[in-house]
Protein backbone atom coordinates (compact mmCIF):
# COMPACT_ATOMS: atom_id res chain seq x y z
CA UNK A 1 0.00 0.00 0.00
CA UNK A 2 2.92 2.23 0.55
CA UNK A 3 3.48 1.51 -2.83
CA UNK A 4 0.33 2.89 -4.16
CA UNK A 5 0.66 6.14 -1.91
CA UNK A 6 3.31 6.39 -3.33
CA UNK A 7 2.26 6.20 -6.72
CA UNK A 8 -1.16 8.28 -6.24
CA UNK A 9 1.14 11.03 -4.64
CA UNK A 10 2.74 10.60 -8.00
CA UNK A 11 0.46 10.60 -10.35
CA UNK A 12 -1.16 13.56 -7.92
CA UNK A 13 1.66 15.49 -8.38
CA UNK A 14 1.91 14.82 -11.89
CA UNK A 15 -1.84 15.62 -12.74
CA UNK A 16 -1.84 18.59 -10.32
CA UNK A 17 0.10 21.45 -12.14
CA UNK A 18 3.67 22.02 -10.99
CA UNK A 19 4.13 23.93 -7.46
CA UNK A 20 6.48 26.49 -8.46
CA UNK A 21 8.42 27.34 -5.54
CA UNK A 22 7.44 30.84 -3.92
CA UNK A 23 10.43 33.30 -4.54
CA UNK A 24 10.57 36.62 -3.21
CA UNK A 25 9.99 39.14 -5.66
CA UNK A 26 12.69 41.79 -6.06
CA UNK A 27 11.20 44.90 -6.62
CA UNK A 28 13.93 46.35 -9.78
CA UNK A 29 11.68 50.31 -9.24
CA UNK A 30 15.11 52.63 -9.33
CA UNK A 31 15.23 55.16 -6.46
CA UNK A 32 15.01 58.69 -5.81
CA UNK A 33 18.53 59.48 -6.59
CA UNK A 34 18.95 57.25 -10.06
CA UNK A 35 15.86 59.10 -11.20
CA UNK A 36 17.56 62.38 -11.01
CA UNK A 37 20.80 61.18 -12.47
CA UNK A 38 18.94 59.69 -15.52
CA UNK A 39 17.02 63.24 -15.72
CA UNK A 40 20.08 65.17 -15.42
CA UNK A 41 22.07 62.25 -18.46
CA UNK A 42 18.86 63.23 -20.34
CA UNK A 43 18.69 66.70 -20.16
CA UNK A 44 22.64 66.99 -20.84
CA UNK A 45 22.04 65.01 -24.14
CA UNK A 46 18.96 67.20 -25.16
CA UNK A 47 21.00 70.02 -24.51
CA UNK A 48 23.85 68.71 -26.68
CA UNK A 49 21.38 67.72 -29.47
CA UNK A 50 20.23 71.43 -29.34
CA UNK A 51 23.59 72.81 -29.93
CA UNK A 52 24.40 70.85 -32.67
CA UNK A 53 20.89 71.37 -34.37
CA UNK A 54 21.62 75.28 -33.69
CA UNK A 55 24.97 74.80 -35.07
CA UNK A 56 24.10 72.91 -37.97
CA UNK A 57 21.03 75.69 -38.44
CA UNK A 58 23.58 78.45 -38.90
CA UNK A 59 25.74 76.68 -40.75
CA UNK A 60 22.64 76.04 -43.13
CA UNK A 61 21.74 79.67 -42.73
CA UNK A 62 25.17 80.75 -43.99
CA UNK A 63 25.51 78.79 -46.73
CA UNK A 64 21.69 79.85 -47.85
CA UNK A 65 23.12 83.57 -47.63
CA UNK A 66 26.14 82.97 -49.29
CA UNK A 67 24.69 81.22 -52.01
CA UNK A 68 21.71 84.01 -52.47
CA UNK A 69 24.31 86.81 -52.70
CA UNK A 70 26.03 84.46 -55.26
CA UNK A 71 22.96 84.11 -57.00
CA UNK A 72 22.30 87.55 -56.85
CA UNK A 73 25.99 88.37 -58.22
CA UNK A 74 25.03 86.04 -60.93
CA UNK A 75 21.93 87.95 -62.25
CA UNK A 76 23.39 91.26 -61.97
CA UNK A 77 26.14 89.51 -64.39
CA UNK A 78 23.70 88.81 -66.31
CA UNK A 79 22.20 91.52 -66.37
CA UNK A 80 24.95 93.47 -67.07
CA UNK A 81 25.69 91.26 -70.06
CA UNK A 82 22.22 91.78 -71.29
CA UNK A 83 22.69 95.64 -71.41
CA UNK A 84 25.94 95.16 -72.99
CA UNK A 85 24.61 92.99 -75.56
CA UNK A 86 21.53 95.51 -76.54
CA UNK A 87 23.96 98.37 -76.52
CA UNK A 88 26.37 96.53 -78.89
CA UNK A 89 23.05 95.34 -80.84
CA UNK A 90 22.11 98.97 -81.48
CA UNK A 91 25.41 100.05 -82.24
CA UNK A 92 25.79 97.24 -84.96
CA UNK A 93 22.44 98.44 -86.39
CA UNK A 94 23.55 101.81 -86.09
CA UNK A 95 26.08 101.41 -88.30
CA UNK A 96 24.48 98.91 -90.54
CA UNK A 97 22.03 101.78 -91.24
CA UNK A 98 24.65 104.35 -91.30
CA UNK A 99 26.55 102.14 -93.59
CA UNK A 100 23.06 101.28 -96.21
CA UNK A 101 22.33 105.33 -96.17
CA UNK A 102 25.43 106.10 -97.44
CA UNK A 103 25.35 103.63 -100.54
CA UNK A 104 21.48 104.51 -101.05
CA UNK A 105 22.81 108.16 -100.72
CA UNK A 106 25.76 107.44 -103.61
CA UNK A 107 22.88 105.16 -106.08
CA UNK A 108 20.50 108.43 -106.22
CA UNK A 109 23.23 110.60 -106.87
CA UNK A 110 25.19 108.81 -109.10
CA UNK A 111 22.52 106.48 -111.07
CA UNK A 112 19.70 109.21 -110.74
CA UNK A 113 21.84 112.26 -110.89
CA UNK A 114 19.93 113.89 -107.57
CA UNK A 115 21.55 116.96 -106.04
CA UNK A 116 23.03 115.71 -102.28
CA UNK A 117 20.68 117.45 -99.94
CA UNK A 118 18.06 115.67 -101.70
CA UNK A 119 19.69 112.47 -102.07
CA UNK A 120 20.18 112.23 -98.49
CA UNK A 121 16.54 112.74 -97.65
CA UNK A 122 15.55 109.85 -100.23
CA UNK A 123 18.37 107.76 -98.65
CA UNK A 124 17.17 108.71 -95.04
CA UNK A 125 13.68 107.85 -96.27
CA UNK A 126 14.94 104.68 -97.74
CA UNK A 127 16.64 103.42 -94.75
CA UNK A 128 13.79 104.40 -91.91
CA UNK A 129 10.96 102.57 -94.37
CA UNK A 130 8.99 105.56 -94.85
CA UNK A 131 8.37 104.70 -98.64
CA UNK A 132 5.50 107.82 -98.58
CA UNK A 133 8.11 110.79 -98.39
CA UNK A 134 10.42 108.37 -100.27
CA UNK A 135 7.54 108.73 -103.30
CA UNK A 136 7.36 112.16 -102.34
CA UNK A 137 10.94 113.05 -102.75
CA UNK A 138 11.11 111.37 -106.23
CA UNK A 139 7.90 113.31 -107.51
CA UNK A 140 9.93 116.36 -106.24
CA UNK A 141 13.02 115.15 -108.28
CA UNK A 142 11.45 114.40 -111.33
CA UNK A 143 9.63 118.09 -111.22
CA UNK A 144 12.71 119.51 -110.80
CA UNK A 145 14.14 117.49 -113.76
CA UNK A 146 11.71 118.42 -116.27
CA UNK A 147 11.99 121.99 -115.48
CA UNK A 148 15.33 122.21 -116.02
CA UNK A 149 15.16 120.42 -119.46
CA UNK A 150 12.41 122.38 -120.42
CA UNK A 151 14.23 125.63 -119.35
CA UNK A 152 17.50 123.80 -121.38
CA UNK A 153 15.12 123.15 -124.23
CA UNK A 154 13.92 126.49 -124.22
CA UNK A 155 17.60 128.51 -123.97
CA UNK A 156 18.44 125.94 -126.99
CA UNK A 157 15.56 127.47 -129.17
CA UNK A 158 16.20 130.49 -131.61
CA UNK A 159 13.55 133.29 -131.00
CA UNK A 160 10.57 132.80 -132.96
CA UNK A 161 8.17 135.50 -134.15
CA UNK A 162 5.00 134.03 -133.72
CA UNK A 163 3.43 137.40 -133.41
CA UNK A 164 1.42 139.00 -136.92
CA UNK A 165 2.33 142.42 -138.25
CA UNK A 166 5.14 143.17 -136.22
CA UNK A 167 4.35 141.82 -133.05
CA UNK A 168 7.42 140.32 -131.28
CA UNK A 169 6.93 137.55 -128.64
CA UNK A 170 8.82 134.91 -127.03
CA UNK A 171 6.13 133.00 -125.59
CA UNK A 172 5.00 129.94 -127.33
CA UNK A 173 1.15 128.72 -127.39
CA UNK A 174 1.78 126.46 -125.12
CA UNK A 175 2.90 128.97 -122.62
CA UNK A 176 0.18 130.94 -123.54
CA UNK A 177 -2.26 128.21 -122.63
CA UNK A 178 -0.68 127.49 -119.25
CA UNK A 179 -1.32 131.56 -118.18
CA UNK A 180 -3.91 132.43 -115.84
CA UNK A 181 -6.51 134.80 -116.09
CA UNK A 182 -4.46 137.99 -115.40
CA UNK A 183 -1.62 137.27 -117.49
CA UNK A 184 -3.50 136.34 -120.59
CA UNK A 185 -4.72 139.77 -120.55
CA UNK A 186 -1.09 141.60 -119.74
CA UNK A 187 -0.70 139.32 -122.74
CA UNK A 188 -3.53 141.08 -124.75
CA UNK A 189 -2.83 144.31 -124.03
CA UNK A 190 0.26 144.05 -125.03
CA UNK A 191 0.01 141.66 -128.19
CA UNK A 192 -3.85 141.68 -129.03
CA UNK A 193 -2.90 140.24 -132.64
CA UNK A 194 -0.71 137.20 -131.22
CA UNK A 195 -3.39 136.92 -128.88
CA UNK A 196 -6.06 136.45 -131.59
CA UNK A 197 -4.41 133.54 -133.11
CA UNK A 198 -3.86 132.06 -129.80
CA UNK A 199 -7.28 131.79 -128.76
CA UNK A 200 -8.25 130.25 -131.90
Amino acid sequence: MENENIVTNETQASATPEAKPTEKKVDNKPTYEELMTQLAQANADKAKYKNSIDKLTKNNGDLTKQLREHMTAEEQLAQAQKEADETHQAYVKELEDFKRMAEAKERYMSIQKMDSELASKAAMAEVSGDYMALANIQQQFNEQTIKAKEAEWLKSRPILNAGVGGEKTDITKEQFNAMGYKERVDFKNKYPSTYEAYIQ
